[in-house]
């Protein structure tokens, strides 16, 4: 599991995970938040280790098919790139900046 992939999926669980079971939503947790293996992962829900992965590469594939139809992460790295954008152009007022800069936390 690389790093890109962890943050990547992290970010799509921060817009989908309510989307998710239970069961998918805690395997996810355990595998990219909490960093447990596979074997702890299957001890803790009771599965086998095969089963434990099969569950997150399903979870994952689910994610990814929410991202590719309701494109979430993408519009919101947009938008947050045309602000950062814009904060550049009128660095030389500071309150229009700052305005921006909450715009990047809605």
């Amino acid at each position: 599991m690389t790093l890109e992939k962890t943050n990547f999926i992290n970010n799509l669980l921060d817009f989908y995970e309510e989307l998710l079971n239970e069961k998918q939503q805690a395997a996810l947790s355990m595998y990219y938040a909490e960093d447990f293996s596979l074997s702890e992962i299957a001890e803790n829900m009771d599965m086998t280790k095969q089963a434990a992965s099969d569950l997150i590469k399903r979870s994952e594939k689910k994610l990814e098919n929410f991202e590719e139809k309701l494109q979430l992460s993408k519009s919101e790295q947009a938008r947050n790139e045309e602000i950062s954008n814009l904060i550049n152009k009128y660095h030389t007022y500071p309150e229009l900046c700052s305005d921006l800069e909450k715009l990047k936390e809605l």
